[in-house]
């Protein structure tokens, strides 16, 4: 059953093609190689920016600058979160490191925010990495319809999703097992991930954010 849940966590952020319904963005979509193979955390900012967008709040309007969702233009707003918030790369070549620590995802999204008028703050877990933190967080950002950025960091419980940003949109309890679940935007399509296996793998740089 859901416990929490982004106010249309169903569509997410729909976008589009000739072909295909997404369930936001996948990086893969990037033209440049290094930004296919580790920017899934300005991925994951660019969902959160355009699923804000939609509010009716203030200006959240100005934090997508196109006319719809389609996989064209959602492509040119994944550059535009680029142009701030770009993955680590060992300098001198072409051989990504990720969006890393926490702190960066949360200064390029301020950065981006405030380059459109719009001041966001990031709401970052202040407590211990326990589950049941976790889950008030998870449900405190959700009931404020704000999209939580996930990253997952060496994890060998969660072997498919290592060193991988994604984007919170519900939480589920099992009612048979009573396991907590996440349901999560990634690759442009939805998964759940367990909170336990979330945890318990959890190495130093994991981490949860939302803004309002």
């Amino acid at each position: 059953m859901k416990i929490a849940g982004l106010k249309d966590s169903k569509h997410f952020i729909k976008i589009w093609d000739s072909t295909h319904i997404y369930y936001g963005a996948d990086q893969k979509w990037f033209d440049m190689k290094i930004a296919k193979k580790t920017a899934c955390g300005t991925v994951a900012a660019a969902n959160i920016t355009a699923y804000m967008s939609r509010s009716k709040r203030g200006n959240y309007a100005n934090l997508y600058a196109y006319e719809d969702f389609s996989k064209d233009n959602f492509k040119k707003h994944m550059q535009d979160i680029y142009t701030v918030l770009a993955p680590w790369r060992i300098p001198g070549t072409q051989i990504g490191l990720g969006i890393w620590p926490i702190d960066k995802m949360k200064k390029g999204v301020e950065e981006f925010a405030n380059a459109r008028g719009v001041q966001l703050q990031a709401v970052k877990h202040p407590l211990a990495f326990t589950k049941d933190n976790v889950i008030d967080y998870i449900i405190m950002g959700l009931n404020g319809d704000a999209p939580i950025a996930m990253l997952i960091d060496f994890n060998r419980q969660l072997e498919p999703y290592e060193a991988h940003w994604v984007v919170i949109t519900e939480l589920i309890k099992d009612a048979a097992t009573l396991k907590y679940y996440v349901n999560v935007s990634t690759w442009g399509k939805s998964a759940l991930i367990d909170i336990d296996a979330y945890i318990e793998g959890a190495t130093t740089y994991q981490g949860l954010l939302f803004f309002n």
